[in-house]
């Protein structure tokens, strides 16, 4: 009977201590969890602030593109009137000048770059695509 009643005890203390184990194990995962569910969030949070960056930044290309072509509208059409300007002989050297600078910097303005991405850090001035 003794034995007996004390292999039982020993039973009960294994219990105890099993379930003490399986507690703190049950404990530790528990504050896993709860920070997965926080990187989870954060990566939520982020993602959304990534997707409005990325809309912002469609809606500037978006501008862009359609300022440059409003732009190069504007210019053809300078480059054309300055094309068919009369000259008469007496203005005509310095009409040819003037015409010449006028048509060289409808050129330059034709082949100008712009900025696409904002700077990243003081002294980067983003990505240049040719405009």
């Amino acid at each position: 009977l003794q034995v007996k009643f004390a292999r039982v005890m020993k039973d009960n203390a294994n219990l105890i201590e099993r379930r003490k184990d399986i507690e703190h194990q049950n404990t530790l995962l528990e504050g896993e969890t709860d920070t997965i569910g926080e990187y989870i969030a954060l990566y939520q949070s982020q993602r959304q602030a990534l997707r409005t960056q990325f809309r912002q930044k469609d809606d500037f290309i978006s501008q862009l593109l359609t300022e440059r072509s409003d732009m190069q509208g504007r210019i053809s059409k300078l480059q054309q009137l300055v094309q068919d300007l009369p000259l008469d002989s007496t203005l005509k050297d310095d009409l040819l000048r003037q015409r010449d600078e006028l048509l060289e910097l409808v050129s330059k303005l034709e082949t100008r770059k712009v900025v696409v991405d904002g700077p990243k850090y003081p002294g980067h001035r983003g990505k240049v695509r040719d405009m």
